[in-house]
């Protein structure tokens, strides 16, 4: 499979899972907090920069626009470019387009745009997921769009490796070393002007979140081939993915809003299906959604499958939860007949 195609069908899914939620770094803030932190990214992105109101601005990986629509509040010609249909879609309902902001679906690397068309290209917690192949094509396509004086502004992550996914997982944060990506930067014909740290602290010791500046320094060398992956995503980056739809699902079912905990819930038993928990936590909300007749498909769905030792608990929860479905009933049918 085409790296590009699985990396555009990885966030298309979850996109549909909950495009906002995942388009902020799956952050569990409330609305006013997650508008500050955008402030705070964009500002870390743009910090230093003297930049009149009509440029020209190139957002890779765009998601939602919660950063592209700010852009356009400041700029005359904003573009905000996804590989996820999902994530535009949402985009256009929560930063709708307008004179100064448009957004186009592509995937980075062969983009849609003619030469020297933006004076500031950047993106933020996006090519942190991709296989270093495709962020070197991504660095050489940026630099085909950027004008001579333009500036490249970049996040990501800086530090000492401690573990490489395999190239088609798309989600998993990968970890640069500084003289890798000013080797990146190089071959594609742009120079590391600057890294800063962002305005946070870092999570972890080996690594940290940073914003890399560039400029245009030469010409850019071939893009590197990009290998061939598997369909199917690697056993580490699907237990990941189940992880944080299953805490997302937890979240929302916590405030109450079930329909957007059914949703993610669904997703996770597309990606999943051989997680007895899934089907039990499905057929819980759907029974609290009024639901009674859904909710027995997904128990039904449950007792089909392999028994397996770790789901012992899951299986008698889900015994329980039948008994007392059989127990509202007849107190139902004993109250109509009184």
């Amino acid at each position: 499979m085409d790296l590009r195609e699985k990396v555009r069908k990885d966030w298309t899914r979850r996109a549909a899972a909950d495009a906002p939620w995942w388009a902020c770094q799956t952050s569990d803030v409330g609305r006013e907090e997650a508008h500050r932190l955008a402030d705070i990214d964009l500002q870390a992105m743009l910090s230093g920069l003297e930049l009149g109101p009509d440029t020209a601005v190139l957002e890779l990986g765009c998601g939602t626009g919660r950063l592209a629509g700010r852009l356009a509040d400041r700029f005359v010609a904003v573009v905000g470019l996804d590989v996820s249909p999902g994530m535009l879609d949402a985009a256009r309902v929560l930063h709708p387009e307008r004179p100064s902001l448009r957004y186009v679906q592509g995937d980075g690397v062969r983009l849609p745009f003619p030469r020297r068309s933006f004076d500031l290209v950047m993106s933020f917690a996006v090519l942190q997921h991709l296989d270093p192949s495709l962020v070197q094509s991504a660095l050489c396509g940026i630099r085909r769009v950027l004008k001579p004086t333009g500036t490249v502004r970049i996040q990501g992550w800086l530090g000492e490796p401690q573990d490489r996914p395999p190239a088609e997982d798309t989600l998993r944060i990968r970890t640069w070393t500084e003289e890798e990506l000013r080797g990146w930067m190089r071959h594609a014909g742009l120079r590391v002007t600057d890294i800063q740290p962002m305005p946070y602290p870092a999570p972890e010791a080996h690594r940290r979140p940073v914003v890399i500046s560039a400029v245009a320094h030469g010409l850019a060398g071939l893009p590197p081939a990009l290998p061939s992956v598997p369909r199917r995503s690697s056993a580490a980056e699907l237990a990941q993915e189940w992880g944080l739809l299953l805490h997302l699902v937890q979240k929302s079912a916590s405030e109450g809003a079930l329909r957007r905990a059914l949703r993610a819930i669904r997703a996770g038993n597309r990606l999943l299906p051989q997680q007895a928990v899934g089907w039990w936590v499905e057929a819980r909300l759907l029974l609290n959604a009024g639901d009674e007749a859904g909710a027995v498909d997904a128990l039904d769905r449950l007792d089909r499958m392999e028994a397996r030792p770790e789901d012992v608990g899951v299986r008698e929860a889900a015994a329980k939860l039948r008994r007392g479905m059989a127990q509202a009933t007849i107190g139902d049918e004993v109250a109509e007949s009184a």
